[in-house]
């Protein structure tokens, strides 16, 4: 079996998955995608603890992952702040809880632009694959 790390900080897997943000995450289960992220493929499944991905260890996750996920940002903090003083924002935000903005490999991120225009995100996904 291969290792996997888990870091204590939930994110909601659909709603940062399949938002039209990135389209090489597939949906295993429910709370449970594979994708590929730096040429390589992760596992992420919503856990009681947190997040866990596999394969990964604690260094792998700090080096790569910890960043692409947003990991650590407050990013809760941020959005609580800002939703206190816009009621337009609490209502985005309540809808979507836990969304992760990705910080995703620069290239792919503008190759997937260009094809989304005038197409649709299960056709994106495709051309992608």
């Amino acid at each position: 079996m291969s290792e996997h790390f888990v870091y204590p900080e939930w994110i909601h897997l659909a709603h940062t998955f399949e938002n039209g943000q990135c389209f090489r995450w597939r949906k295993i289960d429910e709370d449970h995608y594979v994708g590929v992220v730096h040429g390589q493929v992760l596992e992420v499944k919503s856990v009681p603890e947190g997040t866990q991905l596999q394969p990964m260890n604690e260094q792998t996750f700090q080096t790569t992952y910890k960043r692409y996920f947003g990991f650590g940002e407050n990013l809760r903090q941020r959005q609580r702040a800002l939703a206190g003083k816009d009621d337009h924002l609490r209502v985005a935000f309540e809808y979507c809880e836990g969304l992760t903005i990705l910080r995703q490999d620069p290239w792919e991120t503008l190759v997937t632009f260009i094809l989304s225009q005038n197409n649709h995100m299960p056709r994106i996904r495709s051309l992608v694959e």
